[in-house]
């Protein structure tokens, strides 16, 4: 009599070792997307900074880009928020690049 199949170890040891490369391997995809979310902020903030320059060259007048972060009520900022304003007054309307989960850092103090 021969019987084909998987006994229940088998089992229970190619679930732990899917289990063990899931907790391996999980950090490291999460730093990776996070720095995925940086580059893109970046990109869009160089940008933002190009039309900052030709706003400036076109009116004549210096611009300011005000960049600050929009905190939400969780541990982490959900976006970055921008203004592209005339240099001598303050900054009126924000725009908010989203998907851009920063944690933030907490200086613990003796």
């Amino acid at each position: 009599m021969k019987t084909e199949g998987y006994t229940l170890i088998e089992l229970i040891a190619v679930l732990f070792l899917i289990g063990l490369l899931s907790v391996i391997a999980a950090p490291f995809w999460l730093g990776f997307l996070q720095r995925q979310q940086i580059r893109s902020a970046a990109a869009q903030l160089r940008s933002v900074l190009g039309l900052a320059s030709s706003q400036a060259t076109k009116d004549s007048i210096r611009h300011a880009v005000t960049v600050c972060s929009s905190p939400s009520d969780s541990e982490q900022f959900n976006g970055i928020k921008y203004s592209i304003h005339p240099y001598a007054k303050s900054p009126v309307n924000f725009t908010t690049i989203e998907k851009v989960l920063i944690a933030k850092q907490f200086k613990i103090e003796d």
